[in-house]
Formats: structure tokens, C-alpha cells, sequence
């Protein structure tokens, strides 16, 4: 029989040893379950706050930085406002979302609409029987459409040749040929046949196309009536005039090509003349004053022609204005043409039925700033004398009967026929 200590350490181990042996695993065991645990804690702990940071309810005074109810300076409230900002709470672990200010939105978005492509052209639209084309920006008078209108009325009472004639001016709008969509508009305004109810609706279309053709500095290829010319040296707006035999007065120039001193002009500059004459045709019962281009007629052939509106063959419309007549009828109807030497700026005037007499630079001068004479064209109009054109420092009474018997005008309206009309060629029709 083998001694105990003959034994092999794998064939017996005392009980005692296998106790102990198990104590220190549980322990080694329960030592880890505890670091474990500790770890899970700690970072669900951590979440809880990190969670609690981001979405927890906010200070009703935080707001984002650049919140447009807000003053661009935070430090403007003073010190207790800068504290409660340092003090509250962070609203992100992220750097706050900037916007911009509502100025700034403003502007860009001008921007923005100022560089983008500009629409392609679109087919006329209705807008209540008034037309315009679009772009043209100009003042416009009463009789003349704003800007925001565009194109002309879908439908027109006509004859089907007049019609056809409406839709190929369209169709040159919509093409930038604006000379030959006025020139097909012209005929159908000053034909017979075309209801006066649709008469209001071409001269508004015609109008708006003449703020380019005529009263803008741009030139369009194939418009008869006007021409660019280039500077030389010499040239001033007065000599310019001469020089191109234009029956308008110089300032017109300036005008159109919206000089701001017309007394300086330089070597080279290209200038926008129109060629003219000009002609008035004055309506009394729609107190409406209509001026064309063409040639003048012969005083034998005045009243004669076979054209609708007192326009003579050849003229082509341009635009309206609205004027003030005589009272009691006292507006003739008759024909007339400018007077030689009678157009004055800032004229005297003499009252006929008072004999009182006003400086030119009084205020309560009747006539305004600027007088045009006439003459009678023929034997029934020649015994009309004082007769003209004239302004008003009495609005009120332009598209009434309120004068002696002249026409008057707005101020600034004055001003342009003014400019248009010549001595001794202009014609100045007064129909019923």
C-alpha cells in the first residue's frame, strides 16, 4: 500500500482546498459583475444628461442669434441682458443655425430677380380692355396702361381682314418687331369700320409700343420715324436740329435720350432723333388730345379724308392726352396750325376780358409754362383769334370746360407737345 505522500496531486485533493479554490472564483466573479455594472451606470447616467441637454424644454427668452425680432446688438439691452444671455441654458451641443436678417433677404432676392434670365415672351393677356407691352418701364399718362399690363384684349370685335391684322401685330411683338406691330395696329385704329369700343384698347396698345419707338433712346431696326446720329465736332443739340432739318424743338433730343445737361455733348456719342412733324387731334366730347406723325396735308384737302379719328392719310398715331376746353362750347371745332414765332416758355399773359395782366414768373399766371398759337387753317376757322395751346395751374379743370376757349394741358404734357409741334407745319384739328 502506497504512502499518502506516494500520492499523485491529481488523483486527490483534500476538500479543504477545493472550498477555497471556489470562494475565490465567486469573488473574481462578483468583482467583475460589480466593475460591469458600475460601467452601465455610469453611461446610462451620461446619456440620461446628454439627453436631457438637447431636448429638455429651453428658456422662453432664448431665441436663435439671428432671430429678426431681435436687436442686431444683444449687448444693446445692457448688462442684466448680457448676463441672462451668458446664463441660459444651451439650447444644441451644436453651434446654433444662423438665418439671415430680413434686410439682407430683401436685397438678395432683388438680386436674385435682377440676374435671372428674363421670361420668354408669352402671348398677349386681357387686362380690362387697357393694353401695354411688357418691359417698357416709362411714366405713363392716364391714357396709357401701367407697366404690369401686358399684351393685348384676347378678343376684338372686327371684321375678320381687321383681325387678322390685330393677331399679326401680335405676332410681331412677341418677334421685337414693334414698327411693324404699331404700323398694322395703325390701320386697324384709323379704319372706319373698327368699333369705337375697341378704339380705346388699340390706341393704349399703340402707346405703349411708341414708350420704346418713340420716347425711349432706343432705335428699332425698320422704324421710319427715327434715326440714330452720331456727334461731331461742333455739334450742339440746336445745330443737331438744324443740321437733320428736324421740324421738332432740340430739347426733344434731350428727351428722348435723357441727357442730363443737354449742353454737354461729346465727339462720338450716338443720339435717337425722330424725324416728325407732329400733328394734334384734338376731341371734344372725350376731352382727349391724340398726336401723329406724317406729313402735313394741303389746307384744301383738310377735312376730307377718308380716315377715322381726324386722322389725314399717312399719319401714324403716337399718343393721347388728356386736355381742358373752353367753357360753353367755347372750343371751336375747326382746323388750325401753329403759329409762326407764337410758342413761348414761361410766357406773359394778358386776360382779354379783364385786362389783367400776369409776369411770366408769377404763380398765379393761368396759362402754366408753356403757350402755343394757332392760325386758321381755312376761311371757317381764320376768324378764331388768341387762339392755342396752352399749360394750367389748375389741374382740376384738365377733362373739363372750364377755359376761354383754349386747349389746356398737364405741366408735363405741355412740355412734349410742345417739343412736338412746329410753326407753320403742325396741324391742330378740333373735332366733335
Amino acid at each position: 500500500m502506497a504512502l499518502a505522500s506516494q500520492m499523485s496531486r491529481g488523483q486527490r485533493v483534500p476538500s479543504s482546498s477545493v472550498a477555497a479554490y471556489r470562494s475565490k472564483r465567486r469573488a473574481r466573479m462578483l468583482k467583475s459583475a460589480g466593475i460591469a455594472a458600475l460601467v452601465v451606470l455610469c453611461g446610462a447616467g451620461l446619456l440620461y444628461v446628454l439627453h436631457s441637454r438637447d431636448s429638455g424644454p429651453r428658456s422662453a427668452s432664448a431665441q436663435p442669434v439671428n432671430d429678426p425680432l431681435r436687436p442686431a446688438d444683444a449687448g444693446a439691452a445692457g448688462p442684466a441682458a448680457s448676463a441672462a444671455a451668458r446664463n441660459a441654458p444651451a439650447t444644441s451641443s451644436k453651434p446654433p443655425e444662423t438665418r439671415p436678417e430680413p434686410a439682407l433677404i430683401s436685397m438678395n432676392s432683388a438680386r436674385d430677380a435682377a440676374r435671372a434670365p428674363a421670361p420668354a415672351s408669352t402671348p398677349p393677356r386681357t387686362d380690362g380692355g387697357l393694353t401695354a407691352s411688357p418691359g417698357s418701364g416709362a411714366v405713363r399718362d392716364p391714357l396709357v396702361t401701367s407697366p404690369a399690363a401686358s399684351g393685348a384684349p384676347d378678343r376684338m370685335d372686327l371684321p375678320e381682314d381687321l383681325a387678322a391684322l390685330v393677331s399679326g401685330a401680335e405676332r410681331a411683338q412677341r418677334e421685337g418687331k414693334l414698327a411693324d406691330a404699331r404700323a398694322a395696329l395703325n390701320r386697324v385704329l384709323l379704319d372706319r369700320r373698327t368699333p369705337e369700343s375697341e378704339r380705346g384698347a388699340l390706341r393704349r396698345w399703340i402707346s405703349d409700343l411708341n414708350e420704346t419707338l418713340v420716347f425711349s433712346p432706343t432705335v428699332v431696326a425698320g422704324d421710319p420715324l427715327a434715326q440714330l446720329y452720331t456727334v461731331v465736332g461742333g455739334d450742339s443739340l440746336p445745330v443737331i436740329s438744324r443740321k437733320l432739318g428736324l421740324t421738332t424743338e432740340y430739347m426733344l433730343i434731350a428727351r428722348l435720350n435723357k441727357l442730363a445737361d443737354p449742353s454737354r455733348i461729346q465727339i462720338g456719342q450716338r443720339l435717337k432723333v425722330v424725324n416728325g412733324p407732329f400733328h394734334a387731334v384734338v376731341s371734344k366730347s372725350a376731352y382727349r388730345m391724340d398726336i401723329y406723325a406724317g406729313d402735313p396735308p394741303s389746307p384744301s384737302s383738310v377735312g376730307t379724308s377718308p380716315l377715322a379719328c381726324g386722322a389725314e392719310p399717312g399719319w401714324v398715331y403716337i399718343r393721347s392726352f388728356p386736355v381742358g376746353l373752353g367753357e360753353n362750347d367755347g372750343t371751336p371745332i375747326a382746323n388750325f396750325v401753329v403759329r409762326p414765332n407764337s410758342k413761348l416758355v414761361n410766357p406773359e399773359w394778358r386776360n382779354p376780358r379783364t385786362g389783367e395782366r400776369f409776369a411770366a414768373n408769377d404763380p398765379k399766371n393761368p396759362i402754366g409754362e408753356r403757350w402755343i398759337g394757332l392760325d386758321g387753317l381755312d376761311e371757317a376757322s381764320r376768324g378764331h383769334t388768341g387762339f392755342g395751346v396752352h399749360g394750367t395751374i389748375d389741374p382740376d379743370s384738365i377733362g373739363r370746360s372750364m377755359s376761354m376757349g383754349c386747349i389746356r394741358l398737364g405741366d408735363r404734357d405741355v412740355e412734349i407737345v410742345y417739343e412736338l409741334l412746329a410753326p407753320r407745319v403742325s396741324v391742330v384739328k378740333v373735332v366733335p
